[in-house]
């Protein structure tokens, strides 16, 4: 953010006033933008690490010295997720995906997915909960599937452009079998959301974090359907669901 106050003796800005020996206070106050991320470190695969921190400092310039004596001290930001300004995610949601073809099936025919989940937003220790209709059109038998939550952090990096980390949270194996010309339709599968650190945000234009729930192959982790879900801190309102 780099905002810089000038303090003197007497509270001017003339760069011309000096402070005599002895000792100092200044009392200052600074408002935080509404729409800062959290505070944000986390280790990836090939020592890349993800980071968004904050510190506040102090820089005295001292007349016959070039380098002036500086004190830095770190602190964190939590910037809470309110589910309950995101009203339509408290709604049971039904989402359709495109048909996903399976594997390297030379078919015309696909696998459709139908998901409807109890809501769209959640906060740590929360029931994701879901029933998942699969339909399959292709003349070969679908299973192996695994349903994921998904972390999914992206950087930029500059004229690199953009690079993502995904993390798996949490999983479950699917035991069905649907053979050709067939549906199933799964009831109530569940997911816990793990107590997670760093919660959703979309704001900074440096990184990005969000939350998926997938459908994948248990064994190649091909995915065929993706959810996109909020992940707050601050839970909807009882009296409001």
């Amino acid at each position: 953010m780099g905002l810089k106050f000038n303090l003197t003796k007497n509270g001017s800005l003339d760069k011309s006033t000096r402070l005599p020996k002895g000792d100092y206070r200044f009392t200052f106050d600074v408002v935080l933008p509404s729409n800062l991320p959290s505070s944000f470190k986390k280790k990836y695969k090939n020592d890349n690490v993800g980071l968004i921190c904050y510190s506040i400092g102090v820089v005295i310039e001292r007349e016959h010295s070039e380098k002036p004596i500086e004190k830095w001290l770190p602190f964190k930001v939590e910037n809470p997720v309110n589910l309950n300004e995101y009203p339509l995610l408290r709604r049971r949601l039904v989402i359709n995906n495109k048909p996903a073809k399976f594997l390297c099936w030379k078919s015309n025919r696909s696998v459709q997915f139908e998901a409807t989940l109890n809501k769209g937003a959640f906060v740590s220790g929360d029931n994701l909960v879901l029933d998942l209709l699969i339909k399959n059109t292709t003349n070969h038998i679908v299973k192996d599937l695994k349903l994921c939550l998904l972390s999914r952090t992206t950087f930029d990096v500059g004229k690199r452009g953009q690079k993502s980390f995904d993390s798996i949270l949490a999983s479950l194996d699917l035991q069905l079998i649907v053979y050709p010309k067939t549906s199933h339709d799964l009831k109530n599968l569940s997911l816990k959301i793990p107590n997670l650190i760093c919660l959703s945000f979309g704001e900074c234009k440096m990184l990005k974090k969000c939350y998926y729930l997938i459908v994948r192959n248990r064994f190649n982790e091909k995915t065929y359907f993706t959810i996109p879900i909020l992940i707050g801190s601050l839970p909807f309102m009882k009296n409001d669901l």
